[in-house]
């Protein structure tokens, strides 16, 4: 009520001024250098990574939403493979989840359950899933396009995995026995 009030008696162009005023104060400079070293670039990298990934199969389909083809019904499979990896490892990591490379403070090496399997679930799903999300609109434009997603990904996990070695003592030789994104494979 409070704040209405104060918002109300002020001019939209007062606030405008105030929220550029907070954006230039040290304090938030400080937050994004933290946001920054902490990885951040990663973060805002894979917006527009992961927005092309979605954007570009709709918008080069060579068919159409409802499958027709066996390819399509191959790309349902993996794009809910792929949201089944992102939710399971959404969940498994549970407080200590951050789309940052660095890991919490206080965070837990996490080795069991699937990620007894993979050392990336999340990163694998988004992977499979752009492949499947391609491949269900029939999009050569797009598939090619997961080429530079799963780089991405392979990249962002290789920074991530250096940082996790100097945290967690154990996860040199998790590494070695734990595959990054295909259990056996890779």
């Amino acid at each position: 009520c409070c704040l209405r009030s104060e918002m109300s008696q002020n001019h939209p162009l007062d606030y405008l001024k105030s929220l550029i005023f907070l954006a230039r104060t040290p304090m938030t400079l400080i937050r994004f250098t933290e946001f920054i070293a902490r990885g951040g670039g990663w973060v805002l990298a894979q917006i527009p990574i992961l927005l092309l990934a979605v954007s570009l199969p709709i918008s080069t389909a060579g068919a159409g939403l409802r499958p027709q083809y066996l390819l399509q019904w191959l790309g349902i499979g993996l794009a809910i493979l792929g949201a089944g990896l992102i939710l399971a490892g959404f969940f498994a990591l549970g407080s200590a989840l951050t789309p940052l490379p660095q890991p919490r403070d206080g965070a837990t090496l996490k080795s069991g359950g699937l990620y007894a399997h993979l050392r990336h679930p999340i990163y694998a799903g988004l992977i499979a899933g752009s492949i499947g999300w391609s491949l269900w609109w029939g999009s050569a434009w797009g598939l090619a396009y997961c080429v530079v997603v799963a780089v991405f990904f392979d990249r962002k996990a290789a920074h991530e995995e250096r940082r996790l070695r100097d945290r967690f003592p154990g996860y040199a030789a998790y590494a070695r026995s734990v595959r990054r994104f295909i259990p056996w494979l890779y």
